[in-house]
């Protein structure tokens, strides 16, 4: 394996497919997992990432997650994250949630929007972590990998257990979804079914 390569694909390669997905699709808001830091050569990090979208994009990393959003369409209003690393029996890696509140410019309403990543033993566990911290706050939205395919009806119930209103949509695959990522992610080849990074999101109390 070289340097800079994950799974077969370099750093670089993922960063740009990701980021054509992105402008080419105009996406006002991002979530992204899996980040690295400035010495991290398999991963790349959020200020890499926009940059390679020409800094076009206004972002908050923590730990591993990010979110990134348009700065034209919407002015940030508080940033933080929440732990969600499960102590006992989980999967040992730290998995700190960053949200970020933002303030749509052209109607001044106010929402959260979070970026997600669970435990792969206790993804159940993370989810209430995350759910009791925003439990009654208005319009939260959820995104990410929430590592739930058999766990997924009890993922789906803590939220629902905490007035998520849209808490039993069906996951999405982005790779499904962006099947010009493909090539870049392939869980197949590393061991995990092509349907394991599960996302969605959860507008909770409010429409935004």
């Amino acid at each position: 394996m070289k340097d800079g390569d994950y799974n077969g694909k370099s750093a670089a390669s993922r960063k740009s497919a990701l980021a054509n997905v992105v402008k080419g699709q105009d996406q006002e808001i991002v979530c992204l997992q899996e980040l690295g830091d400035t010495s991290d050569f398999y991963h790349f990090n959020a200020k890499s990432f926009v940059s390679s979208l020409g800094n076009n994009y206004s972002y908050y990393q923590a730990g591993t997650t990010a979110v990134i959003w348009n700065p034209n369409l919407y002015e940030k209003v508080e940033e933080g994250y929440v732990d969600c690393t499960v102590s006992s029996g989980g999967d040992g890696y730290s998995r700190e949630c960053a949200w970020v509140q933002l303030k749509q410019i052209a109607s001044g309403v106010t929402f959260y929007v979070v970026s997600a990543h669970f435990d792969m033993n206790k993804p159940n566990d993370s989810a209430s972590i995350l759910a009791n911290y925003f439990k009654g706050k208005d319009r939260v939205v959820i995104a990410g990998d929430f590592n739930a395919d058999e766990t997924r009806k009890s993922v789906q119930n803590t939220f629902a257990s905490a007035g998520f209103v849209n808490a039993y949509t069906d996951f999405t695959d982005v790779l499904d979804a962006n099947a010009n990522l493909q090539d870049n992610w392939n869980h197949d080849e590393d061991g995990y079914p092509a349907d394991y990074g599960l996302t969605g999101t959860f507008p909770s109390n409010g429409t935004i």
